[in-house]
Formats: structure tokens, sequence, C-alpha cells
């Protein structure tokens, strides 16, 4: 007979688990036989002993298992994926989507929600009005084919046992687990259904990895069992001791997001990233002169058609978000001294944007959609006395009073100009 205790107890004394203990402990935990605070336990002992990769591998299926494993083969096109290991600022995904829908390329996206100090895609997209990321898989399937990309959150289809995991790793300081981190990304990609994927794994001060050795490490070990998954996967390394964009929070990415692919505002470091995630996407695919086609996708407006036919298919109205998403409160930190930005404390920034709104500490938490920051200062920029620096601002007045006496510890500035960071490191 299956004992959860002794099941904990074994992980927690670094004996590796047996495939069909796993099997079981999940199944026991998706029917409520095993209760959140028993899974709570086992995610810390993983975070202290990992897993083996025999566990991981059984853990992946288990996973993928407890939704549907969906089939694009029928459709005329390369079926393919990004994904990020997360970052403050990262609106990556919803600018590349639709750059490779309009290149041949079709894209099933299933997304996360905020997790610690980085941003959720699905709580970007969700504050746009009415915009439901969580139709219905035949829905899905038909948007995916109808504009080339659809993007989703999980669901009672999609890996649901990694969804409620996710939600208990989220405040339990369970997230930086290689394992977990791995299983919980492949797990819904290979649920997708695609044929190839692109990783982004973060670096910096934001990241999760904030060394680049164990972002490497992370990149090998996803491309490792991405190939044992049969998907055609590379990583690419970028940046994040720093916001990417001008942008941070939720309503607001999705503006910057939108005056990129209407090529309105492109700021560079957010261009160079995208375009080389974007080229690495083309180029499993099996395309050629891949920035040319990117280029084009944005220059003749196909890429933003494609995402304001992909918003309109999941009920979004972004005439109204535009109105509704006005925040009421805001505040401009402006410099105290002259000099150069020499660091930005990222993570730190990103918890500043969860106090106001932009993210939860508890999983029954709401959000403010309207809440950001505009950053205007980047690393190696020159600061004058009283320049503005960012500005923050959101819809609960009290929170930002809290807020604004601490962001200023974010920003060194310093009187000799520091060495600037790589954007992509490989």
């Amino acid at each position: 007979m299956f004992n959860p205790y002794l099941f904990i107890d074994d992980k927690k004394n670094g004996i590796p688990h047996n495939k069909e203990d796993i099997k079981t402990f999940i199944n026991k935990f998706l029917t409520k036989e095993i209760e959140s605070s028993q899974m709570a336990a086992w995610l810390m002992a993983v975070c202290f002993n990992g897993m083996n990769d025999l566990e991981l591998n059984e853990y992946v299926n288990v996973i993928i298992d407890s939704g549907e494993r969906l089939d694009f083969s029928y459709l005329d096109g390369f079926i393919i994926d990004k994904h990020s290991t997360g970052g403050v600022g990262d609106k990556v995904s919803l600018i590349a989507g639709p750059i490779l829908a309009s290149c041949n390329c079709y894209v099933p996206m299933v997304v996360g929600r905020s997790l610690a100090h980085t941003g959720g895609t699905l709580d970007k997209l969700e504050s746009i009005i009415g915009y439901n990321g969580n139709i219905d898989i035949n829905q899905f399937k038909r948007n995916v084919k109808t504009n080339g990309i659809s993007i989703i959150g999980q669901n009672k289809y999609i890996c649901p046992a990694d969804k409620y995991i996710y939600s208990i790793r989220d405040i339990t300081s369970t997230i930086k687990s290689m394992p977990l981190i791995c299983a919980s990304i492949l797990s819904k990609k290979k649920a997708e259904g695609i044929e190839g994927l692109v990783l982004d794994i973060k670096t910096g001060n934001g990241a999760f990895m904030q060394t680049l050795k164990n972002a490497k490490n992370l990149g090998d070990s996803l491309k490792k069992l991405s190939q044992e998954l049969q998907i055609k996967t590379e990583y690419i390394i970028t940046d994040m001791n720093q916001p990417l964009g001008t942008k941070s929070g939720l309503w607001c990415e999705i503006e910057e997001s939108i005056e990129f692919l209407k090529n309105q505002k492109r700021e560079p470091l957010l261009n160079e990233v995208v375009f080389k995630i974007c080229s690495t996407a083309l180029k499993i695919s099996g395309q050629l002169e891949t920035e040319n086609l990117i280029e084009n996708a944005i220059t003749s407006g196909d890429a933003y058609e494609r995402f304001e036919k992909m918003i309109r298919s999941h009920n979004g109205d972004l005439q109204k978000s535009y109105k509704k998403n006005l925040p009421k409160n805001r505040f401009t930190l402006k410099s105290k001294k002259e000099g150069y930005i020499t660091k930005i404390e990222t993570e730190k920034l990103g918890y500043i944007l969860l106090e106001i709104g932009g993210g939860r500490k508890k999983s029954n938490d709401t959000i403010d959609p309207s809440c950001g920051i505009s950053i205007y200062k980047k690393l190696g920029d020159k600061i004058s006395i009283n320049e503005p620096i960012l500005e923050i601002f959101c819809s609960n007045s009290t929170k930002l009073d809290g807020i604004s006496k601490i962001i200023e510890k974010i920003f060194h500035i310093d009187k000799e100009v520091g060495k600037k960071p790589l954007i992509i490191y490989n």
C-alpha cells in the first residue's frame, strides 16, 4: 500500500523513487487523496535532493498524461514554440509568437502566470478586457489553424497536474529547482504537440539562474530532456541584469508589444532578443534568410494582424482595454545625483511590481492590470540631477506611497560608466 509519508521521507533522505510510486503520488494528488501540504513538503525535498534521470522522465510523463497530448501533424507548416525562464519586462512571447506565425509556422503556446518576481504572460494577456485564456481544447486547435497562433493558460486539458503544482511552488519557495523547472516547462511543450522549441534562458540579477554557469547547466538539461521527448530544441542565454524593453507590468507590456509589432517603437535590446529567438526558431524549421523574413513580417503589418486576430478569437477587446487600464496613481523617481547607471536591482524591481499588484503573494490574490513601470534609464546611461529614472503607476495609492520610499535604492549611480552587459551570451 502506498504511504505518502514514506514517499516524502525517501526524497528527504535522498533515496530514489521508483516509477510506480511517482505515478501514484501525482495521481493521488489530482484526486485530492494527497494534500497540498504533502505536495509542498515533497517539492521542498526535491529542491534539496533533486531527481535522477529515471525519476525526472517518469515525473514528466505522468504530468503530460494528466491531460491530453495534442497532434497538429495535419497542418501544412512547422509546429514550434518558444519559452523563457522568466524575468522582468519579458514580453518576447507576445511579439515572437505572431512573427513566427507570419513566417510559415504554427505556434500553439501554453503559458503561465507570474512566478515570484517574474511576470506571467497569461496575466499580461488577461489585462486585455475579455481575453479568455481558458478556451476549450477544440477552440484552441481551431485558433492555431486559423491564426497561426493561440496562447492559453494551463487548464484541465494541458498538464493539469503541473498547473496545481505550479501554484504551490509559487508560494512555497520551491521555484529554484533544476528538475522541477525542466519538468514544468517541457511537459507543457510536449503536450502542445510541437516539433521544435527555442528556449530563452535568462541570467543575471533579475533571473532565476543568476550566473552564466547555472544558466548553461539549465539549458543543457532542458535540451537533453527535449531530445528524449523528441523535440528539436535550441537554447540561447540572454541578459536579465535590467528589465527588458521600456515597460514592465501587465497592460503596459501589451502596449509595448503592440508598438513593436506595428513597427512604431522597437527598443534596441528587446529587438535584438526578439530577432535572435525568431531567427533560431526559423532555422529549426528549415527556413533560410531568417532576418529578412522577420523584418518583413513586422514591416508588412502581417505579424500585428495575426496578433490582433488572435486577441479577437479569444474574445479580447483592445480598444476597451486602452480606456479601462489607465492607472489612477503615478510616481516619478528622479535622480538625486549626476553620473551613470551602473547597476539595477532587477529582482527587487520585480518584487516591487508584485507589491503594487503585478503578481501574487497568495494563490487567491487579485492583480491590478493597470500597474507597471516605465524605465527611462538603462545600464550605462548618463543621468543628471532631477532627471527621471522611471515612472511607477498603479490604481492603489496606498501601495504606491509605500513603494515610493524604497524605489530609489534599486538604481546605482556612479561617477564613472560601468561595463554594459552583453544582451545575448551565446
